[in-house]
């Protein structure tokens, strides 16, 4: 006895574990880029306590940076723009930015950045210093102004991927309508 809607299960299942693999190697991928994609070193330290406000903030990677595609904030410590960048971001060394800033007052400064490697690697985070008295150190800023969004192109390839393999699976499932007899 043959089952005529077994071919087609046994070929949807077969799609659907192919989609998986695809989706592990992926997700793979992406896990090893983030793993390398790491700040060596940032200008000024992270949690130090300065005299005087720096001129610039400069930030050293594990790998070969894009200028083009990376950005550094800076903030006071009310989350505010007031401390500010203060002209373009420079790539100083391959693997090395740095970003003039000014800081008009005393107090705790965030800085958040978004780095692109070379190699489509990305990494993103912050460092606090303070400027002047140790006071307010210890208290979170409030971090703004940081939204990368939904890229519209990946997220329309992504939807078509979807309806795709949508449609194959239905195709695939579809029981065979019944041809009429052939009269002669």
């Amino acid at each position: 006895m043959s089952v005529p809607w077994l071919p087609r299960l046994a070929a949807a299942v077969a799609a659907a574990v192919v989609l998986a693999v695809g989706v592990a190697l992926v997700l793979t991928e992406g896990s090893q880029d983030r793993n390398h994609a790491a700040v060596t070193s940032t200008s000024p330290a992270d949690g130090a306590t300065l005299q005087q406000a720096p001129t610039e903030v400069g930030l050293a990677f594990t790998g070969p940076v894009d200028p083009n595609r990376s950005h550094i904030f800076v903030l006071d410590g009310s989350g505010t723009t007031s401390a500010r960048p203060a002209g373009a971001l420079r790539q100083t060394a391959p693997q090395s930015l740095s970003q003039p800033i000014s800081v008009p007052a005393t107090g705790l400064v965030t800085v958040t950045y978004h780095v692109t490697f070379t190699d489509g690697a990305a990494v993103a985070g912050s460092l606090r210093f303070t400027v002047g008295s140790n006071n307010g150190a210890d208290q979170p800023a409030p971090v703004s102004g940081h939204n990368h969004g939904i890229d519209p192109v990946s997220a329309g390839l992504l939807l078509a991927d979807g309806i795709t393999v949508l449609a194959v699976l239905v195709l695939l499932l579809r029981r065979p309508r019944r041809s009429a007899p052939v009269v002669r």
